[in-house]
């Protein structure tokens, strides 16, 4: 997928969304590809050596959201860290992308994916952002928005091999400007819930033993919200 064939892109700091002119810029999403989830085959052959990730996305699309008449996530991604210095448009290392926009409903969607162990960081995000049926244009956060001093400033999770970690839900925030955020579904009756709709999409997993440790972020949380 290669969203400037569709719209210019904006960057977005953090917090705030900042008009830049000019070009398009390079993003996160010109050459991802989408993170293959995990299978039954992968999770027997390098359960012991890797960690499960799981997390939920809700792509759908929100309305009157932070001034735009709708908005949507379109994808975002993760680096693990440390790493080789990446340019913008190099894919990350744990990458989720929306599909069709007409297939999207405003929910979340669980995802178990298996990773290299290791601390994973923010690396770039693209919202969608309508102010009409014809005014369409993506916002991107990039690295170079997201790195400061040579430290990712976004966030970071982190996962052990032999692990299986839940990171937290994915969305908007519209109450500024849209953006990226984190969520959570909460331990006990909702967690069970959660767990138990898992287990029927990757019946294969052991969820026995699952690890809370939400993505830690100062910028795309609330602050009460569990870390």
């Amino acid at each position: 997928m290669n969203i400037k064939s569709y719209a210019h892109l904006l960057v977005i700091p953090f917090g705030l969304a900042i008009l830049l002119a000019g070009c398009a810029s390079p993003s996160i999403m010109d050459n991802a590809r989408n993170s293959s989830e995990v299978t039954a085959e992968s999770y027997s052959q390098h359960r012991s050596a890797k960690g499960v990730v799981l997390l939920e996305v809700n792509w759908g699309r929100e309305w009157s959201c932070g001034g735009y008449q709708n908005a949507e996530l379109r994808g975002f991604g993760f680096d693990r860290v440390p790493s080789k210095a990446k340019s913008n448009d190099e894919a990350a290392d744990l990458m989720l992308m929306a599909g069709p926009n007409l297939l999207q409903r405003s929910e979340f969607t669980s995802y178990a994916v298996l990773v290299e162990p290791g601390e994973y960081a923010l690396a770039g995000f693209v919202i969608k952002v309508a102010e009409s049926i014809s005014k369409i244009d993506y916002w991107a956060a990039n690295r170079s928005d997201l790195m400061k001093s040579g430290k990712y400033q976004g966030g970071q999770f982190n996962v052990a091999e032999g692990e299986t970690v839940y990171i937290g839900g994915f969305g908007l925030n519209c109450s500024r400007a849209p953006q990226i955020w984190r969520y959570q579904t909460k331990e006990g009756e909702d967690f069970n819930s959660y767990l138990a709709a898992l287990r029927k999409k990757y019946p294969f997993i052991d969820l026995k033993q699952v690890r809370v440790r939400l993505f830690q972020t100062s910028k795309f949380a609330y602050p009460s919200a569990k870390q």
